[in-house]
């Protein structure tokens, strides 16, 4: 039989090919063109981008895009992913927009591939291949009723107080962080977290007690800051 008629009848597995993974610190990461070339083997023929939410000035630059990868035997997959100046590095963070349409496309084409490796593009630094558990963390942290228990900072000084009574914070302006601290999260952010809580089957309920675990006020009340890093976080639950 030739070589042709036989990988006709037994045709290669799909495969992710290895010069696309990463390991950085003992973790392995996929960058986004092997992904994308997994996906085509997987049969992906559309791999379409939502624009969600534009970044401007009011949302504080927060872009937000939902990816759908269609494959030829008709199953559909799709995703969100955000992106703002605060969780891309220097480089990409003229290119906000562009970030999200990827991120959404990488995690849209990760589960059409079945794939739990995340993809580089979702990273905003390599700082958070060691962050990447930050969200239990912050959990378990806010059960401490004092984290300054172990500290030999003596009560009796009161040096530090002093000098933050000196400093006139009042007439500094407002950064970015500050500002994003500050506002409620966008109707997008708002329907991000929805979409992932509903795909991830989190009830309402639960969704909002999370919520206030985490951030100290139900989803409809937080920050953008604090949306943008919640949507990350049900992302990376996927």
């Amino acid at each position: 039989m030739k070589q042709e008629e036989l990988e006709q009848q037994n045709p290669a597995k799909p495969k992710l090919n290895d010069r696309f993974i990463m390991n950085i610190k003992d973790k392995d990461f996929v960058q986004y063109a092997g992904l994308l070339d997994l996906a085509h083997q997987h049969g992906l023929i559309k791999l379409e981008v939502e624009h969600l939410q534009f970044p401007n000035q009011e949302n504080n630059h927060v872009a937000i895009c939902r990816a759908v990868a269609t494959s030829n035997t008709g199953a559909v997959f799709s995703d969100i992913a955000d992106a703002d100046p605060k969780n891309v590095n220097k480089m990409i963070a003229p290119y906000i927009l562009r970030m999200a349409s990827t991120r959404a496309k990488a995690r849209a084409s990760r589960d059409m591939c079945n794939i739990g490796i995340t993809c580089m593009e979702e990273l905003g630094s390599l700082d958070e291949v060691v962050e990447e558990n930050k969200y239990s963390n912050k959990s378990n942290k806010s059960s401490s009723p004092n984290r300054n228990n172990g500290s030999k900072q003596s009560p009796s000084k009161s040096t530090t107080p002093e000098k933050n009574a000196e400093q006139p914070t009042a007439s500094k302006p407002e950064s970015t962080h500050d500002s994003q601290l500050s506002q409620k999260l966008s109707e997008a952010q708002h329907r991000a977290i929805r979409s992932l809580s509903n795909r991830r089957g989190i009830e309402e309920d639960e969704l909002n007690n999370l919520s206030i675990k985490t951030y100290g006020a139900p989803v409809e009340q937080l920050s953008i800051s604090n949306a943008s890093t919640f949507i990350r976080t049900l992302q990376q639950t996927a």
